[in-house]
């Protein structure tokens, strides 16, 4: 076999597995299948489905985004979230940037309020803006990342107690 038959039986290969050479109908099973289909931006999920043959009717009921490997956004089903948060728990894309312990602590805060029904990125704002600068509140609740996907949450929970 000649390097270049390799390569292209590689490069095949890669393509048959990234669902890029044949068909994926279901958005849900392709990002299962994928473990998360990566997007620069949140509105490229559907255009990832898209060109591997999914339909993407419903796509923002199934699936959810967060980071989910090496600082990328992704976009997944749901009942994958705890395992593919687990994957890396106790890593976190904000954690390189400000630090581990003020992820946790204000992960928790997060989740507490979450509990009691806080659910919007303008209402944590107000909750948080004199306890932290504006830096961090940015970056916590940009509108295609951080805590609000519950992705830092929920990978601070994980860390801390295995489990959702």
């Amino acid at each position: 076999m000649t390097e270049t038959s390799l390569t292209e039986r590689i490069i095949r290969k890669r393509m048959h597995g990234q669902y890029l050479s044949r068909r994926c109908g279901d958005v849900v099973t392709l990002a299962q299948e994928l473990l998360g289909l990566h997007s620069w931006f949140y509105r490229n999920v559907p255009f990832s489905a898209l060109i591997r043959g999914a339909d993407i009717t419903g796509w923002k009921t199934v699936l959810t985004k967060t980071w989910l490997y090496r600082g990328t956004l992704h976009g997944a089903a749901y009942e994958d979230l705890p395992q593919l948060l687990a994957l890396h728990a106790g890593e976190s894309y904000l954690g390189h940037y400000f630090g581990q312990e003020l992820i946790d602590s204000f992960a928790q805060e997060v989740l507490r309020y979450m509990e009691d029904g806080v659910n919007s990125r303008a209402e944590f704002r107000e909750i948080f803006a004199d306890e932290y600068d504006a830096k961090f509140i940015d970056a916590a609740f940009s509108p295609w990342a951080a805590f609000f996907t519950l992705g830092e949450a929920w990978k601070s929970r994980l860390s801390r107690h295995g489990k959702p």
